[in-house]
């Protein structure tokens, strides 16, 4: 049970009228707090007190840049980016009104060109741990795949030590789950990005790419018309190399981690991501 009298005392924000259950996972949990004024936030359950500060630290970092594009992490009256309570760690943040709506590519993408270089000027030593690593994903189910998927497994194999290579690379600050999940179009028609709990060092372009793979048509006969579209919409020249190769971790790392939910329920999906990599390695070799 969550005291929200406590919250409402070290954050100094108005009492607590009711709270929405957002989401649920393994790792951690988040709240829509309704106050008793126009003022929401969301609540969300962490594991680490390291976790709060690295956060804390990064959007503080990118708001004193380009305030608009993250929400507020709020610190409590003693300064701190989380309260304890009952043993269980919170972070509170100012929650940011979004419009059901998608937000258009090239705003994305435009604003997310704010994002890269504002990760590029940050700094922070204690090394980030990458929690969906090719390594272990290939470890845990690469059996699976080659019992339930032998064309697949066939398909993927020669590339998967590249991969990995690829994978441990850790050039760039990266967001790390950027998809359109964790994009907001606000209220305001701005583009606001969200939930940095997965960020990292890691390759340049695997936030690009996870912005590639969220408007990437269903109907795979528009690909390559998109990946032109795509590409011209990005304002920096890319190195396409290395943006397909990032683009084919992003499809094996998800093929892997749909095996790990299930082998037959997500069959759909994982042959759907087979088939996207299939049209990537056809463009590497144009």
């Amino acid at each position: 049970m969550i005291n929200f009298e406590e919250i409402v005392k070290l954050f100094g924000i108005p009492s607590i009228t009711n709270s929405t259950l957002l989401t649920k996972g393994k790792t951690a949990s988040t709240h829509l707090l309704h106050t008793s004024t126009s003022r929401k936030f969301i609540l969300k359950s962490l594991d680490k007190k390291e976790q709060a500060y690295f956060e804390y630290k990064l959007i503080r970092h990118i708001s004193e840049r380009s305030k608009d594009i993250v929400s507020e992490i709020l610190t409590t009256n003693f300064d701190e980016p989380f309260i304890e309570v009952n043993k269980n760690l919170y972070q509170l943040q100012v929650y940011v009104p979004s419009i059901n709506e998608k937000v258009p590519l090239q705003k994305v993408l435009n604003t997310y060109q704010m994002l890269e270089k504002n990760l590029n000027d940050f700094h922070y030593e204690p090394e980030r741990s990458n929690r969906f690593a090719l390594d272990m994903l290939w470890t845990d189910t690469k059996e699976l795949l080659k019992n339930h998927y032998q064309t697949i497994y066939n398909e993927l194999s020669p590339s998967i030590e590249k991969l990995k290579a690829l994978d441990n690379t850790q050039t760039n600050w990266i967001h790390g789950d950027l998809g359109a999940w964790n994009i907001l179009h606000t209220a305001g028609q701005n583009v606001c990005f969200i939930d940095f709990s997965e960020a990292r060092k890691g390759p340049q372009y695997f936030d690009l790419v996870a912005i590639f793979a969220s408007y990437l048509p269903q109907n795979l006969e528009a690909f390559p018309s998109y990946n032109q579209e795509f590409l011209s919409a990005c304002k920096d020249s890319v190195n396409l190399k290395e943006f397909y190769q990032t683009l084919e971790l992003w499809y094996v790392k998800g093929i892997l981690s749909l095996l790990k939910i299930d082998v037959q329920s997500t069959k759909e999906h994982i042959l759907y991501f087979s088939n996207i990599i299939k049209k990537i390695k056809g463009l590497k070799h144009q």
